[in-house]
């Protein structure tokens, strides 16, 4: 049978042609849930009853565990094309198919109302505007599956798994899931939920069956439910449970349904104590697997009990799970088994062959501002991008025009702060009748135009969003209502105004930082140490030739180590985050170099990223501010470079966000963080949700900027073939010759990036230090 075009009578009819007598019916794939119930009926056959309705649909059962007083989950549902995002009470919210989303097919997490908004027309154009979805209220807490058959309308919690590295961000399963549950939370919360599903089947009548439950134990102690599929768990769930339980639930469906399972043995049977742990491997790129590392390989190494891997495996879609290989794992402990999970991923790996272009995504992408690998790697994810340039990317920039050939439109601006040649863009776009579904600005000098872009285009409806991403006055407004920590600030619009200045000496506290409320780099930023130095310190201090605006912000000075997160966002959850502290302050350099403070041999210009296995616990808090300042400031999707301070107490204190990669060498870092380019996961995460499998160059990563002792013009620059001499260098980028002038107190008067890496703290340490000692920029004094 197609059992996506075949009707009902077409199936009776190859059955009686079959000339078979059904004795009872057996499904074990949800999507059949359907034909299940009305081959059952049309047989008078065991599976068919009324009651078995509801578990077609989620918002049914949802609606019917409401009614006994099982759960109080706020959730909305209907067709995809029809559901409002008004009626949502409170976000975040989960929308998902309502019948069959099996391996978590089109589900999506949205924070706001816009977003759920998108969300759905995206459901709507790949499923149907009349699609059944339900959208219902986020749960924060630990993912769990509990695997079991129902006797006589009760619930019997067999086999149990937590998983505590579950992906967030597509709510799918990931990383190790442990049975039994080795969290507290999670073990009451599977015996509370296992008695809420034996109340939902003794009111719906469903004596006896298979159910794989899943919920979320949740932080007050309780418990609730995702779903309910009336089949056992797919992957290595059958064959744990035979494992550990001496049960087989396919043979055990099958003997209910015949009548023939001994019930009073199967309401004995109990778990073992083994530990077990379930690694599987999802493959997050659209094509056919060509070369894997194969599974007899994987199951030699100790403590792998058993396995499987699909053949000939090709995924043609990012919307749903797509795992290809899973390890079952066994040991003493939880430590065991992640030694072992280690040692498979290891061994682990494997090669896609791309999609053909005709099969690509269909999403319509506008980038603005020329980058060979970010266009590229937008054009292999999909045909419909729309180029910007502007008359420096042309005249500078040398842009690939043969690549850009392949482009849906390149269109030339001369700047990206001209309202008239942006809105021509936009209304181009708008004759044509194509549907943008984002907007890329990965630099500093594109951001407003883009902004203004997509308010004209529909994508956003708040027109100051944008000029939050740049104004630093106007982001630190939107965090006020906030538990985010921010410095008191004040606004400058006019620094001549002598009441303006009066205001800021009697609203903060000096030491206060003075800078272009629309600046990047630390460029144009002073520090002023006392009020009555303010009006001179204004009036020495020389507009920014790179911005129109000459507003400032004036605010309290932070002490602390300052760290800049680097992150690329798919609704609340990163594709990555990482948090990196520069060497030392942005600022404070600045001053050193204008002082003419002595150099050390230490690294001072630059940053290195902090591993998130060092300091867990900057990495929790540092992702709560972050989530924070994304649902404050309507941050959704697309990179981010944030800059805050971690004071001597541990506080952490937000400076300013960026809606871009951050400049300089972090672009760099980040891509030997990834193990590719950057621009390449930019464009991945945008398209598709997703990025490849992080596979970083080595632990410990960071850049140095090399750097003469004081201003002036240079007369030795090291190549970048001394530069990469040095065992450990990974990337370098030579940016001034000899002959060339370097003034210190501009913060971006780069001269060289050379991007390192080690095997430990020590090691990077001192391959920073010796760079620093060895590769000397050297100047003389300008005439």
């Amino acid at each position: 049978m197609d059992w996506d075009t075949a009707d009902f009578p077409q199936l009776v009819e190859a059955i009686d042609a079959a000339g078979v007598v059904p004795v009872a019916v057996v499904n074990l794939v949800e999507p059949l849930l359907p034909w299940q119930l009305q081959v059952a009926r049309h047989y008078g056959l065991p599976g068919g009853e009324e009651a078995r309705e509801i578990l077609l649909s989620k918002a049914a059962v949802r609606a019917e565990m409401e009614r006994i007083g099982q759960s109080s989950l706020r959730f909305v549902n209907g067709p995809a094309g029809s559901v409002a995002p008004e009626s949502v009470e409170k976000y975040p919210v989960i929308v998902k198919p309502a019948r069959d989303s099996g391996g978590s097919r089109l589900v999506r997490r949205a924070d706001t109302a816009e977003q759920l908004r998108s969300h759905l027309q995206d459901i709507a154009g790949v499923a149907g505007p009349d699609l059944e979805v339900i959208v219902e209220e986020y749960l924060d807490g630990t993912e769990f599956s509990v695997d079991g058959p129902v006797i006589d309308g009760v619930f019997h919690p067999l086999f149990s798994v937590e998983k505590p590295e579950h992906d967030e961000q597509r709510h799918h399963d990931a990383g190790l899931r442990l049975s039994p549950p080795q969290s507290d939370s999670v073990r009451s919360a599977v015996e509370q939920l296992s008695a809420k599903i034996s109340a939902l089947c003794t009111e719906l009548g469903l004596d006896q069956g298979w159910l794989h439950v899943e919920g979320r134990a949740l932080a007050d102690g309780s418990a609730e439910l995702v779903e309910i599929n009336p089949r056992s768990g797919g992957g290595l769930y059958r064959a744990a449970t035979i494992r550990t339980c001496g049960v087989d639930p396919v043979e055990v469906t099958v003997g209910m349904a015949l009548g023939e399972e001994d019930l009073e043995s199967l309401r004995a049977r109990k778990r073992s104590d083994e530990l077990l742990g379930m690694l599987p491997f999802e493959v997050n790129e659209l094509g056919t697997v060509v070369e894997a590392t194969p599974l007899d390989e994987i199951k030699a190494i100790p403590g792998v009990v058993d396995g499987y891997q699909f053949d000939s495996y090709e995924v043609t879609s990012l919307d749903n799970e797509n795992f290809f290989t899973e390890a079952l794992l066994s040991g003493d402990s939880v430590a065991a088994l992640q030694e072992t999970a280690d040692r498979v991923r290891s061994a682990f790996h494997v090669r896609v062959q791309p999609l053909p272009r005709a099969e690509k995504a269909d999403k319509h992408i506008v980038v603005c501002k020329w980058s060979p690998v970010l266009t590229r790697s937008l054009l292999d994810s999909t045909p419909n991008v729309h180029v910007v340039l502007d008359d420096f990317d042309v005249k500078f920039m040398n842009p690939d025009w043969d690549l850009l050939a392949k482009a849906a439109r390149v269109y030339r601006i001369s700047d990206f702060d001209s309202n008239e040649e942006v809105a021509a863009v936009a209304a181009d776009l708008v004759l044509r009748d194509i549907k943008v579904d984002h907007v890329i600005s990965w630099t500093e000098f594109s951001q407003f135009g883009a902004g203004y872009l997509e308010v004209l285009l529909g994508l956003s409806t708040d027109p100051l969003k944008h000029v939050s991403f740049r104004d630093k006055r106007m982001m630190k407004q939107r965090l006020h209502r906030t538990d985010v920590p921010v410095a008191p600030w004040m606004t400058l619009p006019d620094r001549s105004s002598e009441p303006d200045r009066q205001a800021v000496r009697e609203g903060l506290r000096f030491p206060v930082v003075v800078k272009p409320a629309a600046g990047s780099g630390t460029i144009g930023t002073i520090t002023v140490h006392r009020p009555e130095d303010l009006a001179g310190s204004l009036e020495g201090l020389a507009p920014d030739p790179e911005l129109r605006s000459v507003q400032l912000i004036a605010e309290e000075r932070v002490v602390g180590r300052e760290l800049h997160v680097d992150a690329l966002w798919n609704g609340d959850e990163p594709l990555y985050f990482v948090v990196s502290a520069y060497y030392k302050p942005r600022l404070a350099l600045v001053e050193d170099s204008a002082a003419s403070v002595p150099v050390t041999e230490e690294p001072i210009d630059g940053s290195y990223v902090l591993p998130a296995d060092d300091a867990p616990e900057l990495y929790r808090r540092a992702l709560e501010l972050h989530r924070s300042v994304n649902r404050a400031m309507g941050i959704t999707t697309g990179a981010t470079h944030l800059e805050m301070f971690e004071r001597t107490d541990g506080e952490l204190v937000f400076s300013e966000i960026a809606t871009r990669l951050g400049g300089a060498w972090i672009g760099q870092v980040l891509s030997e963080y990834l193990g590719y380019e950057v621009h390449t996961a930019l464009a991945s995460g945008t398209v598709r949700g997703t990025i490849g499998q992080r596979q970083p160059s080595k632990p410990y990563l960071g850049a140095l900027q090399l750097r003469p002792a004081t201003s002036g013009r240079i007369t030795k620059m090291p190549t970048e073939e001394d530069m990469c001499a040095f065992d450990g260098v990974l990337r370098a980028q030579k940016l001034r010759n000899v002959g060339d002038d370097v003034d210190l107190t501009h913060p971006s008067n780069w001269c060289g990036f050379i991007v390192l890496g080690a095997d430990s703290a020590d090691e990077y340490s001192e391959l920073a230090r010796r760079i620093v000692r060895d590769l000397r920029v050297e100047v003389e004094p300008i005439a």
